[in-house]
């Protein structure tokens, strides 16, 4: 998992976070947005992201996501860490959407992904641990999910 992108592209979380997710660079994940926004009338730079176009652009992408309810409500990024451990769904492998305050991040096993950690970090070593949580969503290829698609909405 790393960040791809070229010198001059974007360097902010939500099209890092897309280009983390989906393996694309992050100019064709800025394309996504921009036809999302093209239905909404607006043409801009992608700066910031809402959850309703990151789920849009992840689905057009050929990614499903699901919401997890965390049973604390706005939890720190360590207190997230410790209850999907605690779960039975648990896996090194599952990839996670994670939408701090005002900013996205990558989880996957106990690394963390953003936009200043495009290669990833070990959790332990991530300077904003604790970090208020506002929404979490476990991420995977539509052709991977093991339940159908339907059952996800």
């Amino acid at each position: 998992m790393k960040v791809r992108r070229g010198e001059r592209s974007n360097t902010f979380c939500g099209p890092a976070a897309l280009s983390l997710i989906t393996g694309k660079h992050v100019d064709k994940c800025v394309e996504q947005v921009h036809e999302y926004r093209d239905g909404l009338g607006k043409r801009r730079n992608v700066r910031g992201m809402s959850n309703w176009e990151m789920t849009w652009v992840l689905g057009r992408m050929g990614f499903q996501q699901s919401k997890l309810n965390v049973p604390k409500q706005n939890p720190t990024l360590v207190a997230l860490m410790r209850w999907i451990k605690r779960q039975d769904f648990w896996d090194a492998k599952n990839v996670y959407l994670v939408n701090v305050t005002g900013h996205y991040v990558v989880m996957k096993g106990i690394k963390l992904f953003d936009n200043r950690n495009p290669e990833g970090i070990f959790f332990g070593r991530y300077e904003h641990r604790r970090w208020r949580v506002k929404h979490v969503w476990e991420v995977m290829r539509r052709d991977a999910c093991p339940v159908p698609a339907a059952s996800y909405r």
